[in-house]
């Protein structure tokens, strides 16, 4: 007995179309599981989501002697003067170190952790103002037509007089906060 491909292939979703209810009870999808359409969907572009398994899970440690090994949830931490990337190594350098990809509840010396030079603005009074959601997950898709959202968060810096001035050319109207 034979089986072409197309048999075959259609055999495998059928898992997906049995779970099509995914986590809310009775809340029916149209097609199989959102897990299973994410899959193709990164077949088809290339990405990757690959995470080893771990095997044990060690606690995060006091003090480390760990400079080369890995690191972050599972691993614990690196070595004093050292930094967790975001790929889990500990080392030293912008590629180990820089914001925002440094793990910096498990490298020290991530840029995360550095206290910026000048007095301390943890006194500083900020009250919210407007309407505008305090953290959460974020805004990710402007909802009115025709406007676009230009976020940085390193300002004032040496290109902040330049954006004001494009701002100001394309008579653009801009919130900062």
């Amino acid at each position: 007995m034979h089986f072409n491909s197309l048999a075959l292939a259609s055999l495998a979703l059928v898992p997906s179309f049995i779970e099509a209810h995914g986590d809310i009870p009775g809340a029916p999808k149209i097609f199989g599981r959102r897990s299973t359409l994410n899959g193709v969907r990164r077949a088809r572009t290339g990405a990757s989501t690959f995470q080893p398994a771990i095997s044990e899970v060690h606690d995060k440690r006091q003090t480390s002697t760990n400079t080369d090994g890995q690191c972050g949830p599972g691993f614990g931490s690196c070595a004093a003067g050292y930094c967790c990337s975001e790929a889990g190594w500990c080392g030293k350098g912008t590629d180990y170190c820089a914001a925002p990809g440094c793990r910096f509840n498990y490298g020290p010396a991530c840029d995360d952790n550095t206290i910026p030079p000048g007095s301390s603005t943890s006194s500083v009074a900020r009250p919210k103002l407007g309407n505008v959601l305090y953290g959460g997950a974020g805004i990710y898709d402007c909802t009115v037509a025709g406007t676009i959202a230009i976020t940085y968060d390193d300002g004032p810096y040496i290109y902040t007089d330049h954006v004001l001035d494009v701002l100001k050319q394309y008579n653009a109207k801009a919130t900062f906060f």
